[in-house]
């Protein structure tokens, strides 16, 4: 996991970005936007590759207990 980006990102929106900048932006964006949307959150993606396939593991960190229950966690699996 990365920082959650204190101001919604717009780089890519106002200037050419390489494809590595462009993923960047677009986890700074995601992260922004649950940030924005649940208490105390933060996110991750995790790609692995498999003899299967591609796994792809998403991961959304938060806190909706006010700090009185550690931090819940939601994961959603997928191979492609």
């Amino acid at each position: 996991m990365g920082s959650v980006p204190s101001s919604y990102p717009n780089d890519c929106d106002t200037a050419d970005c390489s494809p590595s900048e462009l993923a960047r932006y677009d986890i700074d964006q995601w992260k922004f936007i649950l940030d924005a949307q649940l208490p105390n959150s933060d996110g991750s993606i995790v790609k692995t590759d498999t003899p299967e396939g591609r796994n792809y593991t998403i991961t959304v960190f938060f806190d909706d207990s006010k700090g009185r229950q550690p931090r819940r966690q939601v994961i959603i699996r997928s191979t492609m």
